[in-house]
């Protein structure tokens, strides 16, 4: 029996299969493509998992940033709105301390005392707070009128009250007003309609014969 020598495969020709990978030389070849192995997919899934996870950070801290940005854009342009709309601020304050002042007088009057009381308050509260107000940002503003709200509860409710009170006196005369413009406009129109008297029966006859009605 024939041992196989493998100097032998070197006579065959070159893609001949039997071949194998073997150079001419007979020595064996190793191919350019390597078996994949599990510690190489390992790596590149966690590679791949970083990756994502960098990209989807980036994507929320821009997000945020946005966020923000859009925010202090808005609490900038309504701080400007609100400065430029303090002195007209200044002056509907100056006229509710008006307001509760008359109706702190007109509850005296009426002997409620007490309740006047906390109205010319709020009206000396609101008059000082007007006065500065020219001088004062937006959020010393608003610390103002917490601060006053913490500090002095009975008068600021009390004066919100009262402010509900004379905006719905006024809302009242107003309604007492248009009502009794609408009566006397209903009141001339039928006046008017009344001074027309109904057409007689000679009236129509004379309709008939000259084609046209008096007036």
């Amino acid at each position: 029996m024939f041992s196989q020598n493998p100097a032998g495969r070197n006579n065959l020709p070159p893609d001949d299969p039997r071949r194998g990978n073997r150079d001419p030389m007979g020595r064996q070849q190793t191919t350019g493509v390597r078996p994949a192995r599990d510690g190489d997919i390992g790596q590149h899934t966690r590679q791949v998992a970083n990756e994502a996870q960098q990209r989807t950070r980036q994507v929320t801290e821009q997000t945020q940033e946005r966020a923000r940005e859009i925010v202090s854009q808005a609490e900038e342009t309504a701080r400007s709105t609100i400065s430029g709309q303090k002195h007209r601020a200044a002056e509907s304050l100056h006229t509710v301390a008006g307001a509760l002042r008359q109706t702190g007088e007109r509850l005296r009057k009426e002997d409620q005392a007490g309740i006047a009381h906390y109205a010319t308050q709020a009206a000396d509260q609101i008059e000082k707070f007007s006065d500065n107000l020219d001088r004062m940002t937006v959020d010393e503003m608003v610390d103002s009128v917490e601060r006053f709200a913490r500090e002095r509860p009975e008068i600021f409710l009390g004066g919100a009250l009262l402010l509900g009170l004379f905006a719905a006196r006024f809302l009242k005369s107003s309604s007492q007003g248009t009502q009794a413009q609408g009566s006397e406009q209903r009141r001339g129109y039928g006046q008017q309609h009344s001074a027309r008297r109904p057409a007689t029966d000679e009236q129509l006859r004379g309709e008939d014969q000259r084609g046209s009605y008096p007036v």
